[in-house]
């Protein structure tokens, strides 16, 4: 029989009691919806269309919602998809390959508030915004959920390219829920204005929190995957609650990927938000052994980078070395905590820019602040060298904090820092390069101009004093190259 038949339906009988205490729950629900500014729209996933592959969607009892799907490949058009508070949607699929790409058609967000659940991928895809409510639980083997569509050709081809629906306004994929993907799973939210406020949980994969008008994903033959999201923001976006979107990409929740890469990336002109990437979080790539963690925030145009929350790359087990991290953007603030220690050795950790701004895998930011609360930490625990840690801006910096990047315990050199902006830079911080048993690191500090005076403390850019070298050769070899020594001392 045709999924879409009309199914011979048997009034249940009701419980009074269960009755007054769904009325109870349902009415709570629709008054915290109220107060927040949220349409409550959330109901079991309506109007199924299987276009291409097998898929059979039944209804076990009134909250669930099962999708037995058995090709590889599966597209359903929905008339709406969202999952109220007590309602599951599971899918059933072949095996940890299968995709099943699930097509709003309809005019309302997806409100996720209750269970998904997949033994394989799943792709949601709705032009009018992705919600997963606070107490949603998604445990798939990987996510897709945007406001982009993709053609049935191209996804049935293997050739995942979304876009930005012509004649669509911007919108938005926000979760303030849990969701969790297999291992080498991976977690893809993308859309004009991306937020998570709640618990992403991966392991050994990718999550990508991305801003943009276009995502193309491709899964190699080697089992690599490799992503990009491309397109600018050019309009406001208005969240779930009616009110605009402060950030183009924020993280305020918690983002777990042991041994994988974490991406916030966005590009959106000045006039539609105050930052382009906004991580306020934490997030937790620590490194494994044989797989170091890595962690990127990137504007890919104009637009400020913030980062005041925690990013923990670093490895306590033995024999790993720490991960990497990248902030890079057109401006660049730092104000949290940075961690790239590692039992055999430090990480690397990239602010602004790569060694002497000359890495062409990493933008250059115009200017760069690292403040007074910030930590950047790169250390070898145990035994190996201190990590690398590049402060760097095209034409200002101010460092106002410390590194440290210290050589191992039992044996290990101490590491490499450089603080640099390539016209001006403001340099109260010092880097600890030491290293118990080895031999200390060095400083860069790579001003345009430099002038060195017989004073105490910073007395202006450019210029660094008689005590703060003194200090800072007690905790590492230091150096100061001038690229423009016309107007330095």
């Amino acid at each position: 029989m045709d999924s879409n038949t009309p199914q011979p339906q048997v009034a249940p009988k009701v419980n009074p009691r269960a009755h007054s205490a769904s009325f109870l729950l349902t009415l709570a629900v629709g008054v915290a919806f109220a107060l927040c500014g949220l349409r409550p729209v959330a109901a079991a996933p309506t109007g199924e269309n299987v276009v291409a592959g097998s898929a059979a969607v039944t209804r076990p009892d009134a909250l669930t919602t099962q999708i037995n799907q058995s090709t590889a490949q599966a597209i359903i058009n929905w008339k709406g998809f969202s999952i109220d508070v007590n309602e599951l949607v599971k899918f059933l699929q072949p095996d940890a390959a299968a995709v099943a790409l699930n097509r709003v058609t309809g005019v309302d967000p997806s409100t996720i508030l209750g269970q998904l659940l997949a033994n394989g991928r799943v792709f949601l895809v709705n032009p009018n915004g992705v919600l997963f409510g606070p107490n949603s639980k998604v445990d798939v083997g990987s996510l897709i959920a945007s406001t982009f569509d993709i053609q049935d050709s191209d996804f049935l081809a293997g050739k995942y390219d979304f876009l930005q629906k012509a004649g669509k306004g911007s919108s938005f994929v926000i979760n303030k829920g849990e969701i969790r993907v297999a291992k080498n799973g991976f977690v893809f939210l993308v859309a004009p204005g991306v937020k998570n406020e709640g618990l992403i949980i991966a392991n050994v994969g990718k999550v990508v929190l991305g801003s943009g008008t276009k995502l193309s994903v491709d899964f190699n033959g080697d089992g690599l995957l490799t992503y990009s999201v491309d397109g600018k923001v050019l309009d406001s976006i208005t969240g779930p609650d009616g009110k605009a979107l402060k950030d183009s990409v924020s993280n305020t929740g918690t983002i777990k990927n042991p041994g994988g890469t974490v991406v916030l990336s966005g590009n959106a002109a000045k006039a539609v938000a105050q930052s382009v990437v906004n991580q306020e979080g934490v997030i937790e790539a620590q490194s494994l052994v044989k797989r170091g963690g890595k962690v990127l925030l990137e504007a890919r145009g104009e637009g400020e980078v913030k980062q005041s929350g925690t990013i923990d790359v670093s490895s306590a087990a033995v024999g790993a070395t720490g991960g990497e991290v990248t902030i890079t953007g057109e401006s660049v603030n730092v104000s949290g905590d940075v961690d790239a220690s590692g039992d055999a050795g430090g990480g690397t950790i990239q602010v602004g820019g790569g060694l002497a701004g000359a890495d062409p895998t990493v933008p250059n930011a115009t200017d760069t602040t690292v403040t007074e609360t910030a930590t950047l930490t790169a250390d070898a625990e145990t035994s190996g060298d201190g990590g690398t840690v590049v402060v760097w801006a095209d034409k200002t910096t101010v460092f106002d904090r410390a590194i440290s990047a210290t050589g191992g315990a039992e044996a290990g050199d101490g590491g490499f820092a450089e603080v640099s902006g390539k016209e001006t830079l403001t340099n109260t911080g010092h880097a600890d390069l030491t290293a118990a048993n080895g031999n200390a690191g060095t400083l860069l500090l790579d001003p345009g101009q430099a002038t060195i005076e017989n004073s105490v403390g910073q007395t202006g850019p450019n210029v660094f004093s008689d005590d703060y070298i003194q200090t800072q050769l007690g905790l590492s070899n230091f150096a100061v190259v001038a690229t423009d020594t016309g107007g330095g001392t």
